[in-house]
């Protein structure tokens, strides 16, 4: 099951970054939270830590409505993307086949 998830969270990333950053471009707060809300989601169900925490700080950022810090937030959520998506990328295959 685990490595079921990680498949679709691995193939659902690039959409959900450019989700967030056009929500960030337009300064749709809505649509910011909402993506942002959802990422949070999936990556905690991998047990990550990292990318839930700094989604949340970019959807709490929407729900104030106040934007002038998530191109910061965004960067950072960036950062834990990339070290969860290296991280899971590192699993054995052998373990994801069996």
């Amino acid at each position: 099951m685990f490595f079921e998830l990680a498949h679709v969270f691995k193939e659902g990333c690039p959409r959900a970054i450019e989700e967030i950053r056009r929500a960030i471009g337009t300064q749709d707060a809505t649509m910011l939270e909402r993506h942002a809300h959802n990422l949070k989601g999936s990556s905690a169900n991998l047990g990550a830590s990292g990318v839930p925490l700094a989604a949340g700080a970019l959807e709490d950022c929407a729900r104030s409505g106040n934007l002038k810090q998530a191109n910061d937030l965004f960067k950072a959520l960036e950062q834990e993307l990339d070290l969860l998506l290296s991280e899971l990328e590192a699993i054995p295959q052998s373990i994801v086949t069996t």
